[in-house]
């Protein structure tokens, strides 16, 4: 089996392939469509809360604490196979915090800015296609004046959600990648995220129906 090296374990990455990868994002993608296709729509009759606060709760448990011991568990079982002593380390290296270098900084800015582009003009696009359409689920109301205490809610749920995934597909997964794909490991994670998040609802089902209004993905 290939393998890279590991600054820190010294024995190496083990590699994820296109069938692995394809599998940890299919489990991912199916528990998110667990939290917003069946607990919240569960919940929602039953519970008088906020339906925001329904998606923070359930994505909560379902999806991001589960990412998280996955991401745990894999980074355990490394450092169980190679040097256990260095696997409080081992969690600084995957995760690369390390400064960022002028280019790093460049790369990020005009990533930024193009996403926002892009972004903007996919939307621009299915508006002129078919009228007003919200990108977002109807658990996603837009915060309006005095609502704005459901962002105090919103903090921790955040921290989960960033740490979660970005520990998962960048700290854990595209590591692995980068041994099976090389230069190309990118793509092979972007693509994953981008399935993983297609499983988000059926807003975007909306769209190619042509509905053009507010979709419900519940």
């Amino acid at each position: 089996m290939r393998r890279d090296h590991d600054p820190v374990r010294g024995s190496g990455i083990p590699p994820l392939g296109l069938a692995a990868t394809a599998l940890a994002f299919m489990v991912a993608a199916l528990l998110l469509a667990l939290a917003t296709r069946v607990v919240i729509p569960a919940l929602n009759p039953r519970v008088e809360v906020e339906p925001i606060i329904l998606w923070f709760a359930s994505a909560s448990v379902v999806v991001f604490a589960p990412l998280l011991l996955i991401a745990y568990s894999l980074l355990r079982q490394e450092a169980a196979i190679a040097q256990p002593d260095l696997w409080p380390e081992l969690w600084r290296v995957r995760l690369r915090f390390r400064p960022m270098t002028k280019t790093g900084w460049m790369w990020s800015v005009a990533a930024l800015v193009l996403v926002g582009l892009l972004s903007g003009g996919t939307l621009a696009v299915l508006r002129l296609l078919w009228g007003d359409v919200d990108p977002h689920p109807a658990f996603m109301a837009p915060i309006d004046s005095g609502r704005y205490w459901i962002l105090a809610a919103w903090v921790p749920f955040w921290v989960l959600n960033v740490v979660g995934e970005e520990l998962l597909w960048r700290g854990v997964l595209l590591p692995r990648q980068e041994v099976a794909f090389g230069r190309w490991a990118w793509l092979a994670n972007g693509v994953g995220w981008l399935f993983f998040h297609v499983s988000f609802g059926a807003t975007i089902r909306t769209w190619f129906n042509g509905a053009g209004t507010h979709g419900s993905a519940l």
